[in-house]
């Protein structure tokens, strides 16, 4: 994967292109390191690192994301900011926040690419009423990539100024948020709700995930490669059904994982029924049904 990316950035016609690295100031990096912010600021000119003015963070900039140019149009990217970097993404990939964001390239100045990043992450919170939405974490884009198309053409779109969004999804492996600036076209994209709902629950769908990969690896099954897409499914369809319990919504998830639809089970429905007056007792009330009744699909 790094060798992949150092050859991305360094092809002869990506040259033409800045190439950035984005970097969270929520999280940390050893300040030993390369790559922590004060280093990168000794190595680079101060014109290439500006902050992502995040509105909930504009009182503390040095907490707001950064995005650091690593190379100009026509100049090649040093290595060694590409190792150090990939390798601390895939060190961290699986935390709930990390300190590489991903890899840039765009024919627009730093100034550009941190506007056009603000406004979406505004826009996003707009039509949600609520704070600032770091969209740009990678979590957050692996749940806009998994939702559907609209999603991701969606973002294409609001990024347009941006050829190329590298960053590690939650299988650990280099993924591109970009389909395609000439694929877009503003006028016949949107952000459906399912995608702002997932957002809202970025947090709550990461530690979802997190637990079954979990359970997944202690039982030494293979995660499926779509299962933070069920994941989702399933913990939306819990929210509609109005469990409002997160290990609930957790256990509702993980069953469905196992068993599929919930609704299509008769004893499943009358324990999701019981649990809605009696929060916190749907995994009790689950594990009370019988093996073959769950080989039975009453709908």
């Amino acid at each position: 994967m790094i060798s992949q990316l150092n050859e991305i950035f360094n092809q002869v016609q990506n040259r033409s292109y800045y190439r950035y690295l984005l970097i969270d100031g929520l999280a940390s990096v050893s300040e030993f390191s390369s790559i922590s912010l004060p280093a990168l600021r000794n190595h680079f000119p101060e014109h290439a690192i500006i902050p992502i003015k995040r509105s909930d963070l504009s009182h503390d900039l040095a907490h707001c994301p950064h995005l650091i140019c690593l190379a100009e149009p026509e100049a090649s990217v040093d290595p060694h900011y590409i190792y150090r970097s990939a390798k601390e993404a895939l060190s961290e990939y699986q935390l709930p926040r990390r300190y590489i964001v991903g890899w840039l390239m765009s024919k627009y100045p730093p100034e550009e690419i941190t506007k056009l990043i603000e406004q979406v992450g505004g826009e996003i919170s707009a039509r949600q009423g609520g704070l600032f939405t770091p969209f740009y974490e990678p979590f957050r884009l692996s749940l806009l990539n998994v939702d559907n198309t609209f999603s991701t053409f969606w973002l294409s779109a609001m990024l347009s100024g941006i050829s190329h969004f590298f960053y590690i999804n939650v299988e650990g492996q280099l993924a591109n948020a970009i389909v395609g600036e000439s694929l877009v076209d503003k006028t016949f994209v949107y952000l459906p709700e399912s995608a702002l709902f997932y957002q809202r629950e970025a947090k709550a769908l990461f530690y979802l995930y997190d637990s079954y990969q979990t359970l997944q690896t202690d039982d030494n099954t293979p995660l499926a490669k779509n299962a933070l897409a069920l994941l989702c499914q399933y913990y939306q369809q819990a929210v509609n059904l109005g469990i409002n319990h997160l290990a609930d919504r957790y256990v509702f998830a993980f069953y469905a994982m196992r068993y599929g639809d919930l609704g299509n089970y008769a004893k499943a429905m009358d324990a999701v029924n019981r649990a809605l007056h009696n929060s916190g007792t749907l995994g009790d009330n689950l594990m009370n049904i019988e093996d073959e009744d769950w080989r039975k699909n009453d709908r």
